[in-house]
């Protein structure tokens, strides 16, 4: 296949994120209906970029994508990679020839009877390809449906290469995971499951590279496994369990913690990269190859953290930020290799807010240190809606600043967020004129609303930042 260019690559690698699934979000390049189309197009790229307008998920309780509900006056239309065939012949051949459309599968308990026959198309048409897998658990009529198309994916379990699992599988359904080696099975997710019946799964799968496990309790994750896991996020209750793990994990790289209750002792991670913890954990590590952190509530532990492990900052999140302004900037000023900055502020704090805005703030002129020299990227969030006009204007002039800055040829700061709520939302429109200054003069800067589906909530950065 040719290489792509950066452009090209830029142009679609958000879509999978973004959701745009449908034909008329991808533009001139992949819609000839309404559009112009490129001429001579090689049908491999043609089909790289079909993989890229798919959406990530199609659904909890939907395993086939639907445009449009039949009437009666017109069929069923449906989307996703079965939405490509009914463009045109090229495209339809194209699709049919490209096993890699078709091997990402959604299904639940809830699966109806008239999706079976497509689901056996689909992975009919996957041929060898590795498999994609998210199953949710639910309470339904009947699972006959789903336990027969099951039964037959499974079959294929040698394919698979990510598995995510949802909800409270039977026993029956459980045990299936027993019947068949998964030696590509790299990503795994285990949510709201018994986390002992993780062992069918773990005990068939021997190079399992990413782990989620999101329910707290006893489970069982053998050494030889965990020395294989670069990237774990798990729930813990005790420490016994969390240093067991840990210690086991010879070769993690990235780590999200969720837990509670009393943790004692500490633990050294030689080759964490990435660390995503409540701040009060912090306490209890070391990572000398730290290089992005997203911490959760109070910031106290962090600076002790940050000089007791020694490592050098890139990236540093901060969700439901509490502190104050002067701990934020103190903060700040001991990490000056940042270069991703991303806050989201409790209600409250918007004293802290401005500060943080005064403080980034570079005035020409001046010989006082720069907060941050290295920053690319800033996304701030005040979902509570506090900021007033003058407080927003200041953003503006902040990020002006932090866009030209004085003395450098190339701009520092290339990037910014600013994700409001609702309320203010409906009054953006000024701050929206204010932005477009910036965006002219080729910021990529924007206000956004938190709860909208085509930039990250500010509930879901954590999420969203993870690698699973």
């Amino acid at each position: 296949m040719p290489s792509l260019t950066t452009e090209l690559e830029d142009a679609f690698r958000e879509l999978p994120y973004n959701g745009m699934g449908d034909l008329d979000c991808a533009g001139a390049v992949v819609n000839p209906v309404s559009h112009s189309a490129p001429v001579d197009i090689p049908v491999e790229l043609l089909a790289y970029i079909f993989t890229l307008t798919l959406p990530a998920k199609i659904g909890t309780y939907s395993a086939v994508p639907v445009l449009s509900k039949r009437t009666p006056h017109k069929p069923w239309i449906l989307g996703g990679s079965w939405a490509l065939g009914q463009v045109c012949g090229l495209w339809r051949a194209v699709a049919l020839s490209s096993p890699t459309l078709w091997t990402s599968f959604t299904l639940s308990t809830r699966l109806w009877e008239r999706e079976l026959p497509l689901l056996n198309m689909q992975l009919e048409r996957s041929r060898t390809a590795p498999l994609d897998v998210c199953l949710t658990f639910v309470k339904s009529t009947t699972e006959l449906p789903f336990k027969t198309f099951l039964s037959n994916l499974i079959s294929h379990c040698g394919r698979l290469r990510k598995v995510h699992i949802e909800g409270d599988p039977s026993p029956t359904t459980v045990t299936l995971w027993s019947l068949g080696q998964m030696p590509i099975l790299t990503d795994v997710v285990w949510n709201k499951v018994r986390p002992s019946e993780i062992r069918h799964l773990l005990n068939r799968a021997a190079n399992i590279s990413r782990l989620t496990i999101l329910v707290a309790g006893s489970r069982t994750v053998l050494p030889p496994l965990m020395a294989k896991v670069q990237s774990y996020k798990a729930r813990y209750t005790t420490w016994s369990i969390l240093s067991k793990e840990v210690s086991a994990a010879v070769s993690l790289a990235e780590r999200d913690i969720l837990g509670w209750g009393r943790m004692d002792g500490s633990l050294t991670l030689p080759h964490l990269r990435r660390l995503a913890v409540h701040g009060r954990l912090l306490g209890h590590f070391v990572a000398p190859a730290l290089q992005e952190i997203c911490v959760t509530g109070l910031i106290d532990f962090v600076p002790p953290f940050l000089q007791r492990s020694g490592c050098v900052l890139t990236r540093l999140m901060l969700f439901n930020f509490a502190g104050t302004g002067p701990e934020l900037i103190s903060l700040l000023r001991s990490s000056p290799s940042v270069a991703t900055l991303e806050i989201d502020f409790l209600s409250g704090l918007f004293p802290a807010f401005t500060a943080l805005i005064s403080a980034l703030t570079i005035v020409a002129g001046t010989d006082v240190d720069n907060l941050c020299p290295c920053l690319v990227s800033l996304s701030l969030g005040d979902r509570v809606d506090r900021m007033d006009y003058p407080a927003f204007v200041a953003i503006v002039d902040m990020l002006r600043s932090r866009w030209r800055t004085p003395g450098r040829e190339s701009p520092s700061l290339k990037r910014a967020r600013i994700y409001l709520g609702d309320i203010r939302m409906k009054t953006s429109g000024r701050w929206r004129q204010w932005m477009q200054i910036l965006v002219n003069e080729g910021m990529d800067v924007a206000v956004v609303e938190s709860t909208r589906r085509d930039y990250p909530s500010m509930n879901s950065w954590r999420d969203n930042w993870t690698v699973i």
